[in-house]
Parts: structure tokens; C-alpha cells; sequence
């Protein structure tokens, strides 16, 4: 498993329509890729994954508002309408149509950017994205959930995000994938600052925010076997709603599959005359 501790290099930075400041680094070259975080953890995460990517591609990885070294801006707003138009912001500084790989509620952040006015992406690849999973969570996800909030009241963030990563890494069979880490990739999400709650509580996205969403953009969903039976409805849903999309099965995954793969997981966002010019290699 690749380890994620390490300093990024210094980027750049970039400045929204509300002054937030949003720190990007890129890396590579070639085609490019933008990879869009999920919730409880910034952009170092995805730093193996980008690292695996940029040999064959160009490659932006940025903070999204409020993790890492991105910072809030004046509305500290925190929906994923907001978070979209952010990632609107960074796709404008490319010069070529990208295509975008978001990560758990990366995914419903890059739908939504997907299907608002501005820069359209090349193709959508995204893992897990939780399209409605309040909707359909088991006894011990909400156990999970509602432990969160209570330890993030008594102001012990460490435990609420330990209830937030047990709640999102569940595995269709087994201890979580949580569980699965070593111990200082566990103290590494548990250490990381961010927005955390507010994110957790800013709904898992709805069908009107899908409806602008042409078939010009290429969808594709990607689930992992071992997951929990909600990661794979949520992927139904999004299909039954973007008939045009594709759904594939991640064999042997869980919802840490691209922090814990990345070499692997590189190879979904390639199309296949590049993963086999990769694999020959």
C-alpha cells in the first residue's frame, strides 16, 4: 500500500469568485486529468494516484475549499453546488477538454460541475460517488454517522473521524477497510483537519442537479465487489438516471480502493490503447 504522509510539492494557487484560495499542483504531461478528493482527507491522499497517472497523462490534483492549504473564502459555504462551481474554476485554467476522476463525494461534486454552464469535461470516471445513499443506509452506517456528530460536539475530532471513516469504508463482508489500514495510514486520516461534519451534512446530491447533464460527456461508474450493497444502489441510481453511462465492477475493491490501489486504480482512467502501452512496460 502506498503511503500518503509525504509533503506535496509547492503549487499553485488559485483564487474563486468568493476569494477562497485553492492550492493545485500539476504534474505530467499529456492529456489531462483532474482529480477531485473525497471527504476527510485533502488532495495528498490522491498523491500516489497522481504520481501513477502523470506518466502517461498531465495531471491537476487541488485542494477542494477547506482541506489541506485551500482555504474557506468569505461565504464558507461548503454545499456541493459551491464546491462544483470551484472545480468549474479549476477546469477553466486547462487548455484542453479533461477528464475528471472523482472519488466518493468527489464524484457528486464532479457531477454537479458536469452539468453546470462552463467548461464541459471529456469523460466523468467516478468511483463510489454516494448518489443518495442517505437514502438507503444500514443500522451500523447510521450508528456510525450519529456517533460522529456526537463526538465532533464534545469537540473530540479524532473520534468523530474515526466514526465517519468506519461509516464510509464498510465492506459488503468483514471489518471495515478502515480497519484494513495500517496503523499510520489510520493516524494520517485521523490527524487530517477539514471540514468534516459540515461535508458529511451536505446531502449526498439530487436528481434536478443531473437533469442539465448531456450525453455528450462520458460517464463512467465504477464500484468495488467488496462493498457494501448501498455502494452498488447508489451506482444503479446514477445509471437509471444517465442511461448513457457505463457501470463496471472493480474486482476484489472497497471504497479505499483509490488510496490503498493507485497503480491499479490509474489503470481504470486509462483508456486501453494507454493501459496497454502501460502494462508492456
Amino acid at each position: 500500500m502506498s503511503r500518503m504522509n509525504a509533503a506535496l510539492p509547492t503549487g499553485s494557487r488559485l483564487t474563486t469568485d468568493d476569494g477562497a484560495n485553492l492550492s493545485l499542483l500539476v504534474l505530467g504531461q499529456g492529456a489531462p486529468v483532474v482529480l477531485v478528493h473525497g471527504t476527510g482527507m485533502g488532495a495528498r491522499a490522491l498523491w500516489p494516484l497522481a504520481q501513477a497517472l502523470a506518466r502517461t497523462h498531465r495531471v491537476l490534483l487541488y485542494d477542494r475549499r477547506g482541506w489541506g492549504t485551500s482555504t474557506l473564502g468569505k461565504s464558507r459555504d461548503l454545499s456541493l453546488a459551491r464546491h462544483a462551481r470551484d472545480l468549474q474554476c479549476v477546469l477553466s485554467t486547462l487548455d484542453a477538454p479533461a477528464t475528471v476522476f472523482g472519488w466518493s463525494s468527489g464524484g457528486l461534486i464532479s457531477l454537479e460541475a458536469a452539468a453546470q454552464r462552463g467548461t464541459t469535461p471529456r469523460a466523468l470516471v467516478l468511483y463510489e460517488a454516494p448518489f443518495g445513499a442517505s437514502r438507503d443506509s444500514t443500522p451500523g452506517a447510521r450508528a456510525d454517522f450519529l456517533a460522529m456528530l456526537a463526538w465532533n460536539g464534545l469537540r473530540q475530532p479524532r473520534r468523530a473521524r474515526r466514526a465517519f471513516w468506519n461509516m464510509v469504508s464498510r465492506r459488503a463482508q468483514g471489518p471495515t477497510g478502515f480497519e484494513h489500514l495500517p496503523p499510520t495510514r489510520q493516524s494520517e486520516l485521523l490527524d487530517e483537519p477539514g471540514p468534516l461534519v459540515a461535508e458529511a451534512l451536505a446531502g449526498t446530491g439530487t436528481s434536478e442537479a443531473l437533469r442539465a447533464l448531456g450525453a455528450e460527456v462520458r460517464v463512467r461508474l465504477l464500484v468495488g465487489t467488496a462493498s457494501t450493497a448501498s455502494a452498488h444502489r447508489c451506482s444503479e441510481r446514477l445509471q437509471a438516471l444517465l442511461p448513457h453511462a457505463t457501470r463496471e465492477r472493480v474486482p476484489s475493491a472497497d471504497h479505499l480502493y483509490p488510496l490503498t490501489h493507485p497503480e491499479e486504480c490509474a489503470q481504470w482512467l486509462r483508456d486501453p490503447a494507454e493501459r496497454s502501452a502501460t502494462q508492456a512496460h
